[in-house]
């Protein structure tokens, strides 16, 4: 299970949290027996009476309600959240849960996704046209993420910026410095949006007043 704090940019820093994912069963999946995990059934005896109150009880007062998305969990997808000054879009492709301080999403294409989200020009797009905490942070929700424009191409123009995330995500998984490849990959995306130099500049802070 991943906290917001675990959630950084390319890759999530797990920090060895778990969820014990108590369901009812989903297709080929059977459903958990509580009897086979008796150290959780005397811990949640403690609290059977709360238990059968629920209005998210499953079969027993042990499970959970099944969840109509359940299996998005074990696909390839993003993990993100709300308060960041920088996108911070977390690439997962196993099976990994999050709080409800954060956010998922699955679908196609999803590291180019992964490169486009975490690029500079994204973080100044949401910087200049989202919400904001009050205090200046930038509000990531769910609505406003989904406005960002991302150009659609093709698998075989996506290979390069997949290619790199594929690069930084393996650095980072032996603490490498991604710096220069994730340099590399705002370049990239700068042009699959047609930015000129001074647009660039604009956008990194370097033009003069």
């Amino acid at each position: 299970m991943l906290r917001g704090r675990d959630i950084r940019r390319y890759q999530p820093e797990w920090a060895g949290q778990w969820l014990i994912d108590t369901h009812n069963g989903y297709e080929d999946l059977p459903a958990i027996e509580v009897d086979e995990y008796p150290a959780v059934k005397d811990h949640l005896d403690n609290f059977y009476t709360r238990l059968e109150r629920r209005y998210d009880k499953g079969s027993t007062p042990y499970n959970l309600r099944n969840c109509s998305y359940h299996r998005e969990f074990v696909k390839e997808k993003l993990f993100w959240i709300d308060l960041t000054e920088d996108g911070r879009f977390a690439y997962d492709d196993g099976e990994m849960f999050c709080v409800n301080s954060a956010y998922m999403m699955t679908g196609d294409s999803i590291k180019f996704l992964c490169a486009v989200l975490n690029s500079d020009i994204v973080t100044w797009f949401m910087r200049s046209s989202a919400l904001n905490s009050g205090m200046g942070t930038t509000r990531w929700v769910r609505f406003t993420v989904e406005r960002i424009p991302v150009p659609i191409i093709d698998t075989i123009k996506a290979r390069p910026f997949t290619q790199l995330v594929d690069k930084i995500l393996q650095a980072k998984s032996i603490e490498a410095d991604t710096t220069k490849m994730e340099a590399d990959l705002d370049e990239l995306v700068y042009a699959l949006y047609g930015l000129t130099e001074s647009e660039v500049m604009a956008i990194e802070g370097k033009l003069k007043p």
